[in-house]
């Protein structure tokens, strides 16, 4: 006879990992077999009836887990508000044509006398960049030179005029701009708008955002297109105090109150100067998203137009409720409503 020998091969790696695995699940299985059979649920002593019923309960039982865990990270995420930024690129054949508002340095054309014998004017506007010339500290204490005192009277004798008489001294806008033309055709006087600036005196805007005619737009780029404009400056009227000689140009959206004193650029005379610009625009989500922005154009007629206007305004309405007045450099000369 012959004997029979079978040869048993080592078990691998992955076979001893499956059946340890198997062994680890079967005492799961029989724990929960035990606990199941005990309880005093009927549905559950069912369960234990079958393998087949236990695997499918263990897979309710990780999926219910897995499902909570998706929907606690979604409630966090929606909760976060976080901010979407979405880029949107459109080609269109016009574009809005932007405001543009100039400046001539010189504020004041005519002649007006500072009087000695009047009440001494107290306080000054909020004007850092004219001030800062004219002060300077030594040992603590602010001085200031005595070739700069003809100027600070000046200054002090103009901020005290109201706007009607700031209008009146400075100089005739319709002078100041020769020629103005727009996509070869001239502007109207519709299309321009006037108004008197502490810092620069009379100034022009044109494209000015009015109710009764909808801004310009342009389908053309380079020379010959758009805005074109020639300038008189009469560097004969300036006064002696000013010695820089040129405009203000200031580029900005037709709904936006032009800030003179924080746009803009300077530009000489004797120059033909060309300005294009590249749109971008931001858009940023106004609450309950976290940035918590103001949607300026939607809200109510009397609010602030623009963020620079907000913060002017509540600077007004702080300085009002403090000490009962107002800076007049901020262009108002009525007491500003709470905001």
């Amino acid at each position: 006879m012959k004997s029979l020998r079978s040869k048993i091969a080592p078990p691998n790696s992955l076979t001893f990992l499956a059946r340890s695995l198997y062994i680890c699940m079967e005492g799961l299985c029989y724990s929960f077999s035990i606990l199941l059979k005990n309880s005093s649920v009927y549905v559950c002593t069912r369960v234990v009836q079958s393998l087949f019923k236990r695997a499918w309960f263990l897979v309710l039982v990780i999926s219910l887990i897995v499902s909570s865990y998706k929907i606690w990270k979604f409630c966090q995420l929606y909760w976060q508000y976080p901010i979407v930024v979405s880029l949107q690129i459109n080609e269109t054949k016009t574009l809005k044509f932007p405001a543009v508002t100039m400046c001539n340095l010189n504020r004041q054309m005519g002649e007006f006398n500072v009087k000695e014998d009047t009440d001494p004017i107290t306080g000054e506007p909020l004007l850092i960049s004219e001030r800062r010339n004219l002060y300077y500290c030594q040992n603590g204490t602010i001085k200031n030179d005595k070739t700069n005192q003809e100027k600070i009277d000046y200054l002090m004798a103009y901020y005290a005029m109201d706007e009607k008489e700031r209008h009146i001294f400075g100089m005739n806008p319709l002078m100041f701009m020769e020629s103005c033309t727009f996509n070869g055709k001239f502007c109207s006087l519709a299309q321009l708008n006037f108004f008197t600036d502490f810092r620069y005196g009379n100034c022009i805007t044109f494209n000015k955002k009015k109710q009764y005619m909808e801004t310009l737009r342009t389908s053309e780029i380079g020379p010959g297109s758009g805005l074109n404009v020639y300038l008189n400056l009469y560097k004969f009227y300036y006064q002696n105090i000013q010695h820089t000689l040129g405009i203000k140009l200031i580029i900005h959206d037709p709904t936006e109150v032009p800030s003179t004193e924080d746009d803009g650029v300077f530009v000489g005379p004797g120059f033909e100067v060309l300005a294009s610009l590249k749109q971008t625009i931001n858009i940023r989500l106004p609450k309950p998203y976290q940035d918590h922005c103001v949607i300026y154009d939607s809200e109510t007629k009397g609010f602030a137009k623009n963020k620079k206007e907000c913060i002017r305004a509540c600077i007004q309405a702080k300085s009002y409720e403090t000490c009962g007045c107002d800076r007049p450099v901020f262009g108002s000369d009525e007491p500003p409503e709470a905001v």
